[in-house]
């Protein structure tokens, strides 16, 4: 039997995974970041933790096919490095690849964060069997991978998918990437919880889960939040959808915990602003859970030893 590790690298928390070959998971963990320790730390940390992963299973090396790494970006998958951390101080240029191989003596391959749990959704999850796929997270920020024509794409510098950063409105709020109007200023969770504040006139700590807490229980406010939200995402949707003319949009991170509340306003808004035919694309919600990630870096791995 052979097996391979899936790595989702995250600001808090590092999930690691051991599949067998039919991409079942055994056994994982899931570890502390502690990013303020730096990257010499950190890789050795996620290393160690590999070896003693397939040592507690009596697995040798040479039956492990490869890790997956799915990170933060931006980054090179070809040349291992990834260029940039925004959540991890020191991260710049780091050869993540060329290190962790050289920590474990296993193969290693790099992958967005944002793409890996696309990918997982792909083939493991709600996007399985569609050729021409969105996937959305919704968090802190908002991320994006797409699958095109039965394929994770990549764009020219391994930058594509970054949908937080297409613009709603272009004289907007300002958005830590420089511009102003993103979307992920607007409908991701810190979105949704800056607006609640705004309509509220309060400085109370709030989480999103507390707006959609109180959608259900009919709070005005909260309702026209969550529906505004859905319709804001529904635009985006809308124009990515005629640009590429789309099978399926899946829905991820802890802002699509609020289900059909959320679904509901951006199917309507899709339905009224794209093309046709836009009334056939699915808009649904993610399976995998936070395990996305992990799962989506060890499938791609399977699958680039196999090409």
């Amino acid at each position: 039997m052979k097996y391979i590790i899936g790595v989702d690298l995250g600001g808090t928390t590092v999930s690691i995974g051991l599949f067998n070959s039919d991409l079942k998971l055994i056994n994982s963990i899931v570890l502390s970041t502690e990013a303020h320790k730096g990257v010499d730390y950190i890789l050795s940390k996620i290393s160690s933790s590999v070896l003693n992963l397939i040592k507690s299973r009596k697995i040798s090396k040479k039956d492990v096919l490869g890790i997956g790494f799915g990170s933060p970006g931006p980054l090179d998958t070809k040349k291992g490095i990834i260029h940039f951390c925004p959540n991890l101080k020191g991260w710049k240029n780091v050869p993540l690849v060329k290190i962790v191989s050289s920590k474990t003596g296993i193969s290693t391959y790099l992958e967005n964060d944002a793409n890996a749990a696309a990918y997982g959704e792909w083939r493991m999850g709600s996007g399985k069997g569609v050729c021409n796929m969105l996937f959305a997270t919704l968090g802190t920020g908002i991320g994006g991978g797409l699958i095109l024509n039965g394929e994770l794409y990549h764009g020219k510098d391994d930058a594509a998918g970054e949908l937080g950063h297409v613009i709603l409105f272009p004289d907007g709020i300002k958005c830590g990437c420089g511009s102003k109007g993103c979307i992920e200023m607007y409908a991701s969770a810190t979105g949704i919880v800056r607006r609640a504040k705004e309509a509220l006139n309060t400085s109370t700590i709030l989480t999103s889960k507390d707006v959609y807490l109180a959608a259900l229980k009919k709070n005005k406010i909260a309702l026209n939040i969550m529906e505004e939200t859905g319709r804001f995402l529904g635009i985006v949707f809308s124009s990515i959808i005629n640009l590429l003319n789309l099978d399926m949009i899946v829905i991820g991170g802890n802002v699509s915990n609020a289900g059909e509340m959320l679904l509901k306003p951006i199917r309507k808004e899709i339905i009224r602003t794209a093309m046709y035919p836009a009334k056939n694309i699915k808009v649904i919600k993610a399976k995998l859970g936070p395990n996305a990630g992990m799962i989506g870096a060890a499938c791609l791995v399977l699958d680039r030893i196999n090409k």
